[in-house]
């Protein structure tokens, strides 16, 4: 989704890429130490991450949290 930056706290108003995904409590804390992920956008924040995409290169953790997010929602 597309969205501004500013929506992350970040100091741009350019328009950036971003994915809503849910994760284990266990793993919100360590996740949100690592660049490019946030507490979710418009989400409930102890069950979600926001990660913003341009500041992410690690594609396959990406996957692996996309297919939790799935099990975890079905």
């Amino acid at each position: 989704m597309d969205m501004s930056a500013d929506k992350l706290a970040l100091q741009s108003t350019e328009t950036i890429d971003v994915i809503n995904l849910k994760v284990r409590k266990e793993l919100i804390g360590p996740l949100r130490k690592k660049e490019g992920i946030y507490p979710a956008y418009h989400m409930d924040k102890s069950n979600w991450i926001t990660i913003n995409l341009k500041e992410t290169n690690t594609m396959n953790q990406i996957k692996d949290l996309i297919a939790e997010s799935y099990e975890l929602t079905t």
